[in-house]
């Protein structure tokens, strides 16, 4: 009887899994302002970014409490000075014959305590002193000249380095692609026909493109403008093409005469996604590559470090 109650629940478990894995997932992508962000919501729960409440309440914790400590110390210090100033009332002012006695007994302690002996001990100390404190004076500046010779010539400011220019970096990623083509062309074949039929299962929607390229030098912003023209719209093209992607703005514009820095690139799209689509996709291409691993083993040298 036990095995079957636990058989059952395992299956109902089983189930709601598939079930749950079967609703949409909510992927909210965007880059405004230079700052990039991310949100991940699953039905009625927003998976990411987390709230962060828990820590605002400890805070508003240790404020109660240390308010309450200052009125404790307050109060006891307030005390101390009360029971202080009693004490005083109740000794009462001190009278002149005491005072008096305790000066003469004082004056008495000192004339018996000076030595003539003593006295020409602390003379031949003091004439000491001088030539000590000189020799010691030598040895610490010789000391700090050692130092000052040992420690290492100050580097030179370094310039500030100009940041590298969009078109630079689109170079020098060309650059870096023809040198790893061949893995490239293995990774594409890997992962192709598999991909295709995974993005023709996703909804691409709310899609926000707002650019402006600028650049001091007319002709570099003419270049950056027509590379970004024709990677955006191709992009959009071939994602109409096997998915659904609805495009809600797109806009880029070319500044001329103006910094590079004040270049803007933002963008925006909510991405929906069943889990076991993605789940799916993962298994295929793992054992795919098992098995065909001596055909793809090549793929491997690009997750090894360099060592």
């Amino acid at each position: 009887m036990i095995f079957k109650i636990i058989g059952w629940t395992l299956l109902g478990l089983i189930l709601l899994i598939i079930i749950l894995m079967n609703f949409p997932l909510r992927i909210h992508i965007s880059y405004i302002e230079k700052k990039f962000g991310l949100e991940v919501k699953f039905l009625f729960l927003k998976l990411y970014p987390r709230k962060k409440e828990k820590k605002n309440d400890e805070n508003e914790e240790d404020t109660i409490t240390s308010d309450d400590d200052t009125e404790i110390s307050a109060e006891d210090d307030a005390e101390e000075e009360s029971t202080a100033g009693e004490e005083a009332e109740a000794e009462g002012p001190s009278s002149p014959a005491d005072d008096t006695e305790e000066s003469t007994a004082i004056s008495d302690q000192g004339s018996s305590a000076s030595d003539p002996v003593d006295d020409h001990s602390d003379n031949e100390g003091e004439a000491e002193t001088p030539s000590e404190e000189s020799a010691q004076g030598d040895e610490e500046s010789v000391e700090e000249d050692k130092k000052d010779s040992e420690k290492p010539a100050e580097k030179p400011a370094k310039r500030p380095q100009k940041k590298q220019h969009l078109a630079d970096k689109i170079i020098a990623l060309c650059d870096n692609i023809s040198e790893k083509k061949d893995i490239i062309f293995l990774i594409i074949d890997l992962v192709w026909d598999h991909t295709v039929k995974f993005l023709k299962k996703i909804y691409c929607t709310d899609v926000f493109v707002d650019m402006e390229i600028a650049d001091e030098d007319c002709a570099k912003a003419a270049v950056v403008y027509g590379a970004v023209n024709a990677a955006v719209y191709n992009f959009i093209g071939f994602m109409k093409s096997i998915s659904r992607f609805d495009v809600k703005y797109t806009a880029i514009d070319c500044i001329y005469n103006t910094p590079s820095e004040k270049s803007r690139y933002d963008a925006e799209i909510t991405i929906r996604l069943r889990p076991q689509s993605l789940l799916n996709l993962i298994y295929v291409l793992i054992f795919r590559f098992i098995a065909n691993f001596k055909k793809y083993k090549p793929i491997l040298s690009l997750i090894q470090k360099k060592k």
